[in-house]
């Protein structure tokens, strides 16, 4: 079974960083709503839940795990993403599709 993890599946990771710990989580708590229905399976959109190192430079961080089948899958749910993701409101975000590490 590959849980659709690489090489059989795709991955992408959202992170946010900032500030203000929660409005970190709530532009990712939006950001998933607008994902979950475009999610391939249940468990394929993983958070928000705080990163492994949660603190660099002073700002916190959280992330989510995106996974799929195909690239095309991650990119449907990345689009559904966009308008919660725009409004951060002094939340920087990064998006990180294949990501090497997840620290």
């Amino acid at each position: 079974l590959s849980m659709s993890l690489p090489p059989f599946g795709r991955l992408a990771r959202v992170i946010a960083r900032g500030a203000d710990k929660a409005r970190v989580r709530e532009v990712l708590v939006s950001a998933a709503e607008r994902m979950r229905p475009a999610a391939p399976r249940p468990g394929f959109l993983l958070g928000p839940a705080p990163c492994p190192v949660v603190r660099i430079r002073g700002e916190l961080r959280c992330h989510l795990l995106l996974k799929g089948q195909t690239h095309a899958e991650l990119f449907r749910m990345l689009d559904r993403a966009a308008e919660a993701l725009a409004d951060r409101n002094g939340v920087l975000l990064s998006v990180d599709v294949v990501p090497v590490s997840m620290l």
